[in-house]
């Protein structure tokens, strides 16, 4: 008997089951492939077992699917993005606990807002991480710097979001906005684009304005207390501003900001800021209670639901065309 080489041997099938599909199972994954070409090998085999009594093994079914899922498609074109002006701005806020040159400690929140066109940047000193501080620290920058976008980029913080749900009817994600953000943005005119939770790819620019701010002022000077801070954090938005060109455009961001100033939408509040609003009955006393406070009414007003618009410095009582102003913080400390 003449002998066979190595490589007949290795080419001879060799003893098992058969490895070719019926044509039945090999049309049904075709057909799943249509539907769901990103299908996993683990579901499809499961299926094929538990709906068409498939008994074989796993190496004929994934070897199918090899050779026959069709390919992925191309991925989409890496574009950098540029905005147009006064289209797109991002905010944050951030806190971070200094240390001042006598041995105070401070823990600070701030808000960070950048215009995307112009890359200018404004940061100032917050209450809290709450919508009326995001509030405040936007109208913070939209005064600095001309007034605000039609889009603006914000965390998924609850300050700006309250949830997220799917839509029972089209399926379509829905946006549930804190009110009083929401309210704002009304007044102002323009838009919101929370970014996606879990989605560090999105979250990046808006993280990296925070980091941005503590590494680059916060983090890099020291202060004698927060008079001084605040004075350094001036000196340090004109340079940023005004003096040093921005690595992404080569100019200051005051050059690109003349001529993004134009686009922008001012606040339509006046001096005494933007009022957050609550509807509160007045009680026997002529008194209302909000945020911790008492604020006296006519008697008039006893029962009668009256609209409390709280402004930074301010809270104003409004009943139809008649209206009380009170010091935002009662001297008392009470009403």
């Amino acid at each position: 008997m003449a002998a066979m080489l190595d490589t007949e041997l290795r080419e001879k099938p060799g003893p098992g089951r058969p490895s070719e599909l019926a044509l039945a199972l090999r049309q049904q994954i075709d057909a799943v492939l249509t539907t769901e070409p990103a299908m996993k090998g683990a579901e499809l085999l499961r299926r094929l077992r538990s709906e068409h009594a498939y008994r074989a093994g796993k190496d004929p079914v994934y070897r199918y699917l090899k050779e026959h899922r069709p390919p992925p498609p191309p991925p989409a074109p890496v574009v950098r993005f540029e905005g147009v002006a006064g289209e797109f701005a991002q905010h944050d806020f951030g806190a971070i606990t200094v240390t001042y040159t006598d041995g105070c400690r401070e823990t600070l929140t701030f808000y960070a807002g950048r215009l995307k066109y112009s890359r200018a940047l404004h940061v100032c000193l917050i209450e809290g991480e709450s919508a009326e501080g995001l509030i405040r620290g936007m109208e913070s920058g939209a005064r600095a710097l001309g007034g605000l976008p039609l889009i603006n980029v914000v965390d998924n913080t609850k300050a700006a979001v309250i949830k997220r749900y799917q839509d029972p009817v089209t399926g379509q994600e829905r946006i549930h906005y804190n009110e009083h953000f929401a309210a704002f943005l009304q007044e102002v005119g323009v838009f919101a684009e929370p970014t996606a939770p879990y989605s560090g790819n999105q979250k990046g620019c808006v993280e990296s304005l925070v980091k941005f701010v503590k590494g680059a002022f916060f983090l890099a000077r020291r202060f004698r207390h927060r008079a001084d801070l605040l004075a350094q954090l001036a000196d340090w938005l004109h340079y940023t501003n005004e003096e040093r060109p921005c690595d992404a455009t080569g100019v200051t961001p005051a050059v690109r900001l003349v001529a993004e100033r134009p686009h922008l939408r001012p606040l339509p509040s006046g001096a005494a800021g933007y009022g957050l609003a609550w509807t509160r009955v007045v009680g026997r006393e002529a008194r209302v209670h909000c945020l911790g406070y008492d604020y006296s009414t006519p008697d008039a007003w006893i029962g009668q639901p009256v609209v409390v618009r709280v402004h930074p410095e301010q809270v104003i009582l409004h009943y139809h065309q008649a209206r009380v102003v009170h010091p935002r913080v009662p001297e008392n400390g009470r009403y």
